[in-house]
């Protein structure tokens, strides 16, 4: 599905409209596989669009992960008769997308909050944390890391960055 209009469609749910680039379904998509361990980064190829080498590629600015426990209000946006057809279509992808994924999953334990880690994405045996919102510069390794909003994911670990 071409994402590229899919922020129109989402006019007033998300934030920083601007920070929204192609493929940020696929980010997404990526960052659920990630978290439940059925996709790993392809390392310094980065083939996929918005890919990093080191995690899925950040979707917008991170706004998407209100959405957790709450894609309701995108599924009510679909349904309405005054949502044109083709704004429909990107959010019945974007509805198709989530329903396979593990932020639709009631039984998934995910948490957001704000993780430093050195990568973008990080998975051990106590769960994964996912970059999710702006690509900040890393520090020195002197510096203090910075705060970063993040989205949380994987029992006991964050998604974010």
């Amino acid at each position: 599905m071409d994402d590229r209009r899919v922020v129109p469609a989402l006019g007033g749910l998300i934030d920083g409209t601007g920070m929204w680039r192609p493929g940020a379904l696929a980010c997404i998509e990526r960052t659920g596989s990630f978290l439940i361990g059925t996709w790993d980064p392809p390392g310094a190829q980065g083939e996929g669009e918005g890919e990093s080498e080191d995690g899925p590629g950040v979707a917008g600015e991170g706004s998407w992960l209100r959405f957790i426990g709450r894609i309701g209000a995108v599924a009510l946006r679909a349904a309405v008769a005054s949502t044109r057809p083709e704004r429909r279509d990107r959010l019945l992808a974007l509805l198709e997308m989530w329903a396979e994924s593990p932020f639709a999953d009631p039984a998934a334990r995910l948490r957001t909050g704000i993780v430093v880690t050195e990568r973008a994405a990080v998975r051990d045996e106590r769960g994964a944390a996912v970059g999710s919102g702006l690509n900040r510069p890393r520090p020195a390794p002197t510096s203090p890391a910075p705060r970063t909003p993040s989205a949380a994911g994987g029992p006991p670990c964050a998604q974010g960055r």
